[in-house]
Parts: structure tokens; C-alpha cells; sequence
């Protein structure tokens, strides 16, 4: 599973892994693997990380975090949307779904994991 923030390299990333020849790549963004597959490792990725996933449920998991410095991020994102980040629920520009505190808790998870 490879996990990290919006516009950090999950794609990139999950794409050259899932050219290796055991891999199998599950290409739709999902937090759960159910695809069942010959191959010995199947490979997915999300952008959002969750609190689940620490979890005796996904404990048998690979996960791979990537951390991107923030300006980069959003320099993508603010690329990516014209400059025009959509808010999250009408409340400004400082509440997106990419705001710099969904960026913070990502980096708490990552923190959490390597521990």
C-alpha cells in the first residue's frame, strides 16, 4: 500500500512498483485490497492517510509513506486548479481538503508508523 498527501508521488510511485513482475496493480485509488491475484504482491495506494490503517486489520500490509515538502504540494495543487484550490464546504480558502492541517495529520501517521 502506498500512502502519502495529494500531490506528493503516490501515482508515480505505485506506477513503477506495479511494472515489477510479481506485482499486481490495482490501478482505481482504494484503502483495501480485495482483488484476488497469482502474482505475490498486490499493489495499491491512497492519498488520504487513515487512522485504520494501523489496525490488526491491514497489519499483514506493506506500507510505503511518502513525505513531500508542503511547498511543492501545493504549488501542484494550485497548479493543478488554476489557482483556485476548491474549500471544503463553503467555509474559505484556509478550510480545502488540502489545507496545511490535513498536511500535519498525515505527517502524525508517518510519525506514528515508523515508531
Amino acid at each position: 500500500m502506498i500512502i502519502g498527501f495529494p500531490h506528493c508521488g503516490t501515482s508515480i510511485l505505485k506506477s513503477i512498483i506495479g511494472h515489477i513482475e510479481d506485482v499486481e496493480e490495482i490501478y482505481k485509488e482504494t484503502d483495501k485490497i480485495e482483488k484476488i491475484s497469482r502474482k505475490k504482491y498486490v499493489l495499491c495506494k491512497t492519498p488520504w492517510v487513515k487512522e485504520k490503517f494501523f489496525e490488526k486489520e491491514y497489519q499483514d500490509y506493506i506500507k510505503i509513506f511518502i513525505i513531500r515538502n508542503p511547498l511543492f504540494i501545493y504549488s501542484s495543487i494550485n497548479k493543478r486548479y488554476n489557482y483556485n484550490i476548491p474549500d471544503k464546504q463553503g467555509r474559505g480558502p484556509l478550510n480545502t481538503v488540502f489545507d496545511i492541517f490535513n498536511y500535519i495529520e498525515t505527517l502524525k501517521y508517518f510519525i506514528k508508523f515508523k515508531n
